[in-house]
């Protein structure tokens, strides 16, 4: 089966955000091996600590190239690679939608071929930039060929206590459960 939380579309920066977060806790590993990946795992069978990348260098805060300056993270982690980002949209808002349904056929059909057949996927996803998560969700995922078994939405809404402002109030977060 398949647990995720792919990006909500227009609301965050995630590559930018997971690069600070690295550096900010110094974290830097590199792990070249399928030998090196079984090492490294825990009790569990997990990789620990969850900062391991396959084939792909996390320089730490603190690790310097040849001529003393901050070593560059490597092209895995480029923002040219994420979709759905806030980035994304500031950049060209009215090309925004396009491309979220573009990439999200991409990896709604990649998790597809992945499963066996009678596999399922729990999604996670909130609304944003003007898209409905839930609706855009299912309907690419029915194309590539997934069944939706069960579905519930979650409205957050927050209230400034000295103002009674309300914030927040029009993202939706859905889990949605498919089927192959």
């Amino acid at each position: 089966g398949i647990l995720t939380s792919p990006p909500y579309p227009g609301v965050y920066d995630y590559v930018s955000f997971a690069r600070k977060q690295r550096s900010r806790f110094r974290v830097g590993s590199l792990v070249t091996t399928k030998k090196e990946e079984e090492e490294n795992k825990n009790e569990g069978g997990f990789l620990s600590p969850t900062s391991y990348y396959i084939n792909a260098e996390v320089p730490n805060s603190n690790e310097l190239d040849e001529r003393g300056n901050r070593k560059q993270w490597s092209a895995d982690f480029s923002s040219a690679n994420e979709f759905g980002s806030k980035r994304e949209l500031r950049k060209d808002p009215r090309a925004f939608n396009d491309k979220w349904l573009a990439s999200q056929t991409q990896w709604l059909a990649n998790a597809y071929k992945t499963l066996k057949p009678s596999g399922r996927m729990l999604v996670m996803i909130g609304d944003g930039a003007n898209v409905n998560a839930l609706r855009s969700t299912v309907d690419v995922a029915e194309r590539v060929g997934f069944e939706r078994l069960a579905s519930c939405s979650l409205a957050v809404v927050r209230t400034v206590e000295s103002t009674g402002t309300v914030y927040n109030g029009a993202r939706k977060e859905h889990l949605i459960l498919f089927q192959k």
